[in-house]
């Protein structure tokens, strides 16, 4: 039997497998999609570039008995993205509206929070109905005075 250890990560990973069997074993790795794929030696192979990739292992035991497992390899190494519009300088109109909206190309954003003020509270951005919103929110001012507002977003992968 075989298994391929390690999955999602923030870092380059190193994946690998495991076996056991009472002969002597090989171990091979491959990172080629194509049906004829090229096979390496060793039982772990590193990614370094972002995305999602496909591995397989290939365990063989001395009389040539072979097992293929194979396991998708999740990389996330950017930080998301926040792009905010409005709020710039002073106006003598009401309201007056910032927004903030979250992105993240790979894994997706998992958590995006505000405060008021330096010294705020991170609180979720959430919906009208009280569930997390993960990606823009506006905020509206009609009084007279000078607001701070903070964003932050961490996506899937842990990044912020």
């Amino acid at each position: 039997s075989a298994e391929v250890h390690g999955m999602g990560f923030t870092q380059p990973p190193q994946v690998s497998v495991q076996a056991t069997d009472q002969s002597p074993l090989t171990y091979e790795w491959s990172d080629d999609e194509g049906a004829d794929k090229v096979w390496y030696t060793g039982e772990s192979k590193t990614f370094t570039e972002d995305g999602a990739h496909e591995c397989w292992f290939r365990v063989i035991d001395s009389i040539g008995n072979a097992v293929i497992v194979s396991g998708i390899v999740n990389l996330d190494r950017s930080l998301p993205t926040l792009t905010v519009t409005g709020g710039s300088g002073w106006s003598n109109t009401t309201p007056q509206e910032i927004t903030c909206r979250a992105s993240d190309a790979l894994s997706g954003i998992a958590q995006f929070e505000t405060r008021l003020g330096a010294d705020g509270v991170w609180e979720a951005c959430k919906n009208p109905d009280g569930t997390n919103r993960l990606d823009s929110i506006t905020f509206t001012y009609e009084s007279d005075g000078v607001f701070e507002r903070s964003f932050r977003a961490v996506d899937t992968a842990g990044n912020a």
